[in-house]
């Protein structure tokens, strides 16, 4: 007859709390790959794992896009509004700055009267400061989309960022900050349209102080329920007020 041998509570090992930290630590580090893959625990690797194999042995053939439905969804968005197909599988992404921010990417060639006039276009009303084209009164921009598309990160808020209320164009140049140009904050508000079938900025005004216009001022945009829709307009470099505030980018 078999003997049974009780273990009492204080006798338990703690492998629990073992466990615990292991898959605390498990969290951490996948956490560590999304926000900069190539380091930390892949889910290709964590797979690996779970199948009784070496995890680490086959990681550069193995090394996953975590930002490929991203990038296909950019493709299609370009291709089912802008008759562009796109191909966004090499191009390079951002630091992931944190929670609280979303991926943008402007396509090569896409220029700012033409996201203007599709806006207006599936808005039904907008409304610009200057006649001429967007092309040609806006000048100068912090990034160019001219050679090569690129990503960049804004926060992902329907109002412009609260933290830079206040802040003139002058301001934010002094600060080094970077923010969204003329032609990033259409690209990021006619998507979120898109998306929500709301529009941005309805309370606030995002200061595009990433593009300068030809006399050096500054446009701005906003969506008004009352005048004439969706606004691309004018402000004066050292003009700060409580609504008019910069998003800023990380690129």
């Amino acid at each position: 007859m078999k003997k049974r041998v009780v273990v009492g509570r204080d006798l338990t090992p703690d492998w629990i709390e073992k466990v615990g930290t292991m898959l605390k630590e498990i969290f951490r580090q996948m956490c560590l790959w999304f926000k900069e893959p190539g380091k930390g625990l892949s889910l290709d690797q964590l797979q690996l794992f779970i199948e009784h194999q070496n995890p680490f042995g086959r990681v550069t053939t193995l090394v996953t896009d975590i930002y490929e439905n991203i990038r296909r969804d950019w493709e299609s968005f370009y291709e089912n509004n802008f008759n562009l197909k796109a191909d966004f599988s090499n191009i390079r992404i951002p630091k992931f700055p944190g929670l609280g921010w979303r991926l943008l990417i402007i396509a090569k060639g896409v220029d700012p009267e033409q996201v203007f006039q599709l806006s207006k276009k599936i808005f039904g009303r907008a409304w610009k400061y200057y006649d001429a084209s967007l092309d040609v009164v806006v000048v100068k921009n912090e990034r160019s989309n001219k050679d090569n598309a690129y990503a960049i990160w804004v926060r992902n808020g329907q109002e412009a960022d609260e933290i830079h209320k206040n802040k003139s164009a002058n301001q934010v140049e002094a600060e080094k900050l970077l923010t969204e140009t003329c032609l990033e904050r259409l690209i990021h508000g006619f998507k979120y349209f898109k998306e929500t079938n709301k529009h941005l900025d309805i309370e606030t005004t995002t200061l595009c102080s990433g593009s300068r216009y030809s006399d050096g001022g500054v446009p701005f945009m906003h969506w008004s329920s009352i005048n004439d829709g969706f606004h691309v307009g004018y402000y004066y470099i050292d003009v700060a007020d409580d609504g008019l505030r910069a998003r800023e980018v990380v690129s």
